[in-house]
């Protein structure tokens, strides 16, 4: 998926924009063409598999044989590891326990929000990365050893005291992770949160979202990068726009893959 000037662009059922879109995949999200380009309402469609074998239709103009490359890392680090030293067995699923989170942000919207942020990650080195999201579960996000890698709202604090958009607690075992548990600020509302003023401005979904790409890269075995790269996982990452992973990002992605 490409060319959607910073946007998610939209996938329908039918080729029709005068549908509603069915979902929304990030540039860089990669497709599987079924079948020739059709036109309907005068524009040139394709029908698409994507994430999870899922089909759709979408306007030609998103598509792309070329990878979209983010013109904003240039000039940033481009050459740096910050792969976790243990590794994830098999495929990761994550769920979410929607309890306890602020009256603006509907449980459907934060399940949306990780399903995004899931597909990010999983769509963009598929040999790498198996995640997915599963739905609404009871689990606990500050229970570690529940068995199950769980995504809820609470107020996470760093390791010195000062208050954490989002924070993401492993547990491992032999060099392998058993869990993945992350915990959302549920004062997103606020904006005071790590946002500088600027990014106050922006919409507690939209800040939200980002923070879960941010976070899932933390389940997936990413630790952060440094802050003079263009990564996603910089720690001075929170509440800017994400609308394609980085090339470095990518790079340390394969990493995970192994030899």
């Amino acid at each position: 998926m490409a060319n959607g000037g910073g946007r998610d662009p939209p996938v329908y059922e039918r080729p029709s924009m005068r549908s509603f879109p069915i979902g929304y995949w990030p540039e860089g999200t990669r497709v599987v063409l079924i079948g020739s380009h059709i036109r309907a309402d005068g524009r040139p469609w394709v029908r698409i598999r994507g994430p999870r074998q899922f089909e759709a239709r979408a306007l030609g103009r998103f598509l792309s044989p070329v990878a979209p490359r983010d013109v904003v890392d240039q000039g940033f680090v481009r050459r740096v590891t910050y792969v976790a030293a243990e590794q994830w067995p098999g495929a990761i699923e994550v769920c979410a326990n929607p309890l306890g989170g602020p009256e603006e942000i509907s449980a459907s919207l934060l399940f949306y929000a990780i399903d995004r942020a899931a597909i990010f990650w999983s769509s963009a080195v598929p040999t790498a990365v198996n995640l997915s999201f599963t739905g609404q579960c009871a689990s606990d996000p500050d229970d570690h050893a529940d068995g199950q890698n769980s995504i809820g709202w609470g107020a996470p604090i760093s390791p010195d005291g000062g208050a954490l958009l989002g924070m993401t607690v492993h547990r491992a075992r032999g060099g392998l992770f058993q869990e993945a548990d992350v915990l959302i600020s549920r004062d997103l509302l606020t904006g005071e949160t790590a946002c500088t003023p600027a990014k106050r401005r922006r919409k507690a979904w939209n800040c939200m979202a980002d923070v879960l790409v941010h976070e899932l890269g933390h389940v997936v075995g990413l630790t952060h990068a440094p802050d003079v790269s263009d990564s996603v996982m910089r720690t001075g990452i929170a509440c800017e726009r994400t609308s394609r992973l980085p090339d470095i990002d990518l790079r340390n992605l394969l990493l995970l893959a192994g030899p």
